[in-house]
């Protein structure tokens, strides 16, 4: 059963609730797309990974696609091949002419004016994990002509606090910060982007370490400073609301977990790391997603604004 931790309500309660938000609202605002959008500031989510994996289920949301992106942005990727090869089709709308997004996302991770961001944060962790600067900043304003698209979650900071457990024994926070966040379509998959970004950097860690210690994942803590929501999306937020308050909703009492299990010896760096579990995403035995009960409610489709 969902367990509600320090008063805080589940995920699924918080994300219904954000979306009820918008249909009190009666101001619209426009943007780039030409679609104009219900907009809230500074959304806030908590989310426990180690207690329920951050995967909506009111909708039909794929989590296996966000671990995809994930792992082509952590190896530094920038080419749509890759994402094809992967049958991720979502991110073509960003081609730019020599088939990648330029310099955004995955770039930055790993080269962000010279400097690997993930190598340094996975090892500082490791060495230091009470570390107040353990930041990946994807923000980067001398590369950002060259960027498709601007990330839109941008920063990510992880926090180590020692378990009762023992003294080499860290439990670990995310803190992210998104400047624009599409509620219905987006950010769903941001949710499981970031269990899935928590729960690797733990496992690389502990993988990577040759210290006796443990990394566990806790804590995901997200803010979005522009919410919003698109108006040609109001009926598919009116299914989604429907499925929440369905009487016969089998959510509330669901529980989803997540195990990424990667063999050490297949860990001698952080790339061969990424790349084993590249190769065995579909492989259950390094990635496996259970929940408590079959998916009771299928895809809610709304258009893409680009």
């Amino acid at each position: 059963m969902r367990l509600n931790i320090l008063g805080e309500d589940p995920l699924e309660k918080q994300y219904a609730e954000s979306l009820e938000w918008f249909l009190t609202s009666k101001t619209l605002m426009p943007n780039r797309t030409g679609i104009d959008t219900y907009v809230k500031t500074h959304q806030y989510f908590r989310y426990w990974a180690n207690i329920d994996f951050p995967l909506l289920r009111c909708k039909k949301v794929y989590p296996k696609l966000a671990l995809k992106e994930l792992l082509w942005m952590l190896q530094g990727r920038t080419d749509l091949k890759w994402l094809h090869d992967h049958k991720v089709t979502y991110w073509d709308e960003w081609e730019l002419a020599d088939g990648t997004i330029g310099k955004s996302y995955g770039y930055q991770y790993r080269n962000f004016n010279g400097v690997d961001q993930l190598n340094e944060l996975v090892y500082n962790m490791i060495d230091n994990p009470t570390d107040r600067r353990l930041i990946i900043s994807l923000w980067n304003p001398h590369d950002m002509p060259e960027m498709a698209l601007p990330p839109c979650q941008f920063l990510y900071q992880f926090t180590c606090e020692k378990s009762s457990k023992g003294n080499n024994v860290w439990l670990v926070s995310l803190h992210t910060l998104q400047r624009s966040g599409d509620s219905f379509l987006g950010v769903p998959y941001n949710f499981v982007f970031n269990g899935f970004f928590l729960t690797i950097m733990c496992d690389m860690c502990n993988k990577l370490s040759s210290k006796e210690q443990m990394f566990i994942p806790c804590n995901v803590h997200h803010t979005i400073n522009n919410y919003h929501l698109y108006v040609n999306h109001l009926d598919a937020v009116h299914q989604y609301l429907h499925n929440y308050h369905d009487p016969e909703n089998k959510v509330n009492n669901d529980e989803v977990k997540c195990f990424i299990e990667v063999p050490k010896s297949k860990a001698t760096s952080l790339d061969a790391y990424l790349s084993y579990l590249s190769d065995n995403i579909d492989n259950e035995n390094v990635v496996m997603i259970t929940k408590g009960v079959q998916d009771q409610y299928g895809p809610i489709k709304a258009d893409i604004a680009v």
